[in-house]
């Protein structure tokens, strides 16, 4: 039986709206599609048989009289007409799914779908830059493009991306480090270049203003650059304010030239089109106001405006949940508070004893409780007792007491059920894994091993106690041939230990 969170979203990576039916689509990292509304409710998920992970883009439109639904990963493009009941994935895809990967999806007006995407060119011996086009909803691509440094292009893997106008025209821009082509009609023309000393990590976003010109923004580098004439021209707007968590962390208002959003781990907003930014909050305001701040880690920001309303909405998809905002980011509504079902779990522990709480290690939504009152039914609300990336989780005494580790400490917490008093030990030494292994000593709570790495030298169990004295640590003498992925003891004769190592070693002890 599902038992949680109810109220404790993890990562959305991308999202859509159907103003049609006013719902929300939006793409766990668990590889969920869920549907909701605007006010973050009815919360359904539609493809729990079938995960896509690691999707890039999530769009729905009408063809051959259903509405079809495409998500876009690193690897291929999958669909469905019925909300996720039936997916099915595309072909000809083949070769960057052997060693490749799709970086950038387009949706045109027309419903081609376009895909930017890495291939390996075992001749040339290097990544090549290569586009690919869907003229049937999705269903089946062709190469239509392949960028070669003999046909004047920088190749590599950051150098290169796609951006198309949303109109009936389907001319598509390519940005490739100081360049600007267009690709036309069958054709690839060298439209502009822009004069900067910097390369790599580009990405380009556009829209049609009032007057129906396109404009365009581009990040090269770390810096911002301009064209308010479809790309003939550049300006340097200088330095952006931050980096970005993926390539859908940087947009722009599809009409409004002058509205500009980026994020990486906070989110920084211009309304003068990079002249000056302002920070929508810092990361850490969310654990006070989870309803109207926004967590850490920005994946994505899209720009709506209802057709029938003409109101501007916004929604971003953050690593605790997705957002909403009806004033370009000045403030936020959390909606994710109650049912989006997408908390992303590294262990969980249960206590032996009725009435049988539950502890959780998340994904950037810390290390959570749920206190019980015996009853066990239905989707569980838990409480983020403190923040950040916990790991394992192991207890000497039934789960009256708890040690769980973070990358870079390990807790104690002596009473976890009545009490959020807690100690740490911060990792001496080196070589940890990022969220290394616990193991409980079998005959004393108090006592916990961290798999090494180690304090004096590598590839030890490190064994800490707390005490009187407090934290107390020491590398154990045997020393094993790589990393420590896991440790456990026999419940049986508790003196039968068990190790395995990073490099796919297995070890016993019988003392």
């Amino acid at each position: 039986y599902e038992r949680g969170s109810n109220n404790q979203a993890g990562r959305i990576r991308t999202s859509e709206y159907d103003y049609i039916n006013q719902e929300i689509y939006c793409a766990s990292s668990g590889g969920n599609i869920w549907r909701g509304t605007l006010d973050g409710a009815n919360w359904t998920s539609l493809n729990d048989y079938f995960q896509i992970k690691g999707i890039i883009l999530l769009k729905r439109f009408f063809h051959n009289d259903y509405q079809r639904m495409i998500m876009v990963n690193n690897k291929n493009c999958y669909l469905t007409d019925d909300d996720g009941y039936i997916i099915e994935a595309a072909t000809g895809l083949e070769l960057v799914q052997n060693w490749g990967w799709i970086f950038r999806g387009i949706l045109s007006n027309n419903n081609h779908v376009f895909l930017g995407s890495v291939e390996w060119d075992y001749n040339l011996w290097t990544y090549l830059p290569a586009i690919y086009r869907s003229t049937n909803g999705g269903e089946s691509f062709t190469k239509i493009i392949e960028l070669t440094e003999e046909s004047g292009f920088t190749v590599g893997s950051s150098h290169f991306d796609i951006w198309m106008p949303d109109d009936n025209q389907e001319v598509l821009y390519i940005l490739n480090d100081r360049k600007i082509f267009l690709y036309e009609e069958e054709e690839i023309v060298l439209l502009s270049s822009i004069e900067t000393s910097q390369t790599g990590n580009n990405i380009l976003i556009g829209g049609i203003d009032e007057y129906g010109e396109y404009y365009l923004h581009c990040r090269i580098g770390d810096e911002l650059f301009t064209s308010l004439n479809s790309g003939n021209t550049w300006i340097q707007k200088g330095e952006l304010p931050t980096g970005t968590f993926t390539i859908n962390s940087f947009e722009c208002h599809p009409n409004m030239p002058n509205r500009i959003v980026i994020g990486n781990v906070d989110g920084f907003s211009t309304v003068n089109g990079g002249d000056s930014w302002q920070l929508i909050n810092n990361w850490w305001e969310y654990y006070n106001y989870p309803e109207s701040k926004l967590h850490a880690d920005l994946p994505d920001f899209s720009y709506y405006t209802n057709p029938d309303t003409e109101e501007d909405f916004q929604l971003i998809c953050t690593d605790g949940g997705i957002y909403i905002s009806y004033d370009q980011f000045e403030n936020v509504q959390n909606l994710s508070m109650n049912g989006l079902g997408v908390s992303q779990y590294y262990s969980t522990y249960t206590t032996r004893f009725s009435p049988y709480h539950i502890y959780a290690g998340s994904q950037d939504q810390g290390f959570q409780v749920h206190l019980s009152n015996g009853d066990y039914t239905g989707v569980l609300d838990f409480d983020q007792i403190i923040s950040g990336d916990y790991g394992h989780i192991v207890s000497g005494d039934s789960g009256v007491s708890i040690w769980t580790n973070y990358p870079g400490f390990v807790m104690y917490y002596n009473d976890i059920i009545n009490s959020e008093n807690m100690v740490s030990w911060d990792f001496q030494g080196t070589g940890y894994l990022w969220l290394p292994p616990l193991m409980i000593d079998p005959y004393d709570n108090k006592t916990v091993y961290i798999g090494g790495g180690g304090i004096q030298s590598q590839n030890h169990m490190v064994r800490v106690n707390y005490g009187l004295n407090g934290m107390e640590a020491e590398d154990m003498n045997f020393t094993f041939e790589s990393k420590i992925s896991a440790m456990a003891y026999s419940p049986i004769t508790n003196n039968y230990w068990y190790v395995s190592t990073e490099n796919g070693e297995f070890f016993y002890s019988n003392d």
